[in-house]
């Protein structure tokens, strides 16, 4: 399928090459991209927490007017590992209004400030803060469903590979939308999708430079794509976009995940382009984007 008009749209004008482009630039940037998130939704409250011991880290946590008292879910945010999530507050409405949820957007140390591997250590960290306010200080049989897009598909893919058994009984499911998961940048999509979709292959490649030394680039805990064992992984939704750079390693990886005998739902989104889940109030794709999310937290399927 073609490039969906609406993204077609969007992509504009030709970007700086990567050798123009500066960190503080690139987290300005950011802020032209709440408008695409469409007016913001109503949900019962919005509250920023603290954890005590770790200044750096922090959780937006977002609470649903009418709660079902299903599992809640943690959300890792994209941005290269780079960027702060400052577009993410209304697609995190979106999300906790259509589930029903709690949803929990966790604010992990950034790089190039913070290279590799610190948010490998910080997930387990948000994770089990966001886990103990939901469910008590103390839970036992709680869980918590654990999500991310793009960067932060990498950072929940990581987390539920290698949390230890007492945290992986408490993960639910994983939801990885667009997934960072290769550092080697070398899928076949990254030639088919190079420019011309927005998010460019260039622009994964400086991502990744800003975050891991290319000696790491094949170390499963920063590229979950090169994971040997994937048996463990547990129940999990996989979503592409069609003319996307990552679309190749995030479908690669969820047949992998079916091969090692997981339970994991794919669906590739025709038409559409890196970081539309953010962008619901423009591009119809990301309104179904957040729908099928909230289907596979509540019955484990999508449409």
């Amino acid at each position: 399928m073609p490039l969906h008009p609406d993204a077609r749209a969007l992509i504009g004008e030709p970007r700086p090459k990567p050798n123009d482009w500066d960190v503080a630039d690139v987290r300005a940037a950011e802020f032209k991209s709440i408008p695409l998130g469409g007016q913001p939704v109503a949900v019962a409250s919005v509250e920023d927490l603290e954890i005590p011991g770790h200044p750096e880290l922090s959780i937006t946590h977002y609470a649903p007017l009418d709660r079902d008292q299903g599992t809640g879910i943690i959300w890792f945010p994209g941005g290269g590992f780079v960027c702060p999530p400052t577009a993410y507050d209304r697609s995190m409405r979106r999300l906790c209004q259509k589930s029903k949820r709690d949803v929990f957007l966790a604010h992990y140390r950034l790089a190039p400030e913070y290279p590799f591997p610190a948010q490998f250590e910080d997930a387990p960290v948000l994770f089990q803060h966001a886990l103990q306010y939901a469910t008590g200080k103390s839970p036992t049989e709680a869980l918590l469903h654990v999500g991310g897009d793009s960067s932060g598909g990498n950072i929940a893919a990581a987390l539920a590979l290698h949390a230890n058994r007492d945290a992986k009984k408490h993960i639910a499911s994983v939801s990885l939308v667009y997934p960072m998961l290769d550092a080697t940048c070398c899928q076949p999509s990254y030639q088919t999708y190079a420019e011309g979709y927005g998010f460019t292959a260039r622009k994964s490649e400086w991502y990744f430079r800003q975050w891991i030394a290319q000696s790491e680039v094949r170390n499963p805990r920063a590229s979950p794509y090169w994971a040997e064992d994937l048996s463990s992984f547990g129940r999990c939704f996989v979503a592409s976009a069609e003319c996307d750079p990552l679309r190749d390693e995030a479908e690669a990886f969820a047949g992998r995940l079916i091969a090692a005998g997981n339970d994991c739902r794919v669906k590739r989104y025709d038409g559409m382009i890196h970081g539309f889940f953010q962008m619901p109030g423009v591009l119809e794709g990301g309104e179904v984007l957040i729908a099928d999310l909230a289907r596979y937290l509540e019955r484990g399927a999508v449409e």
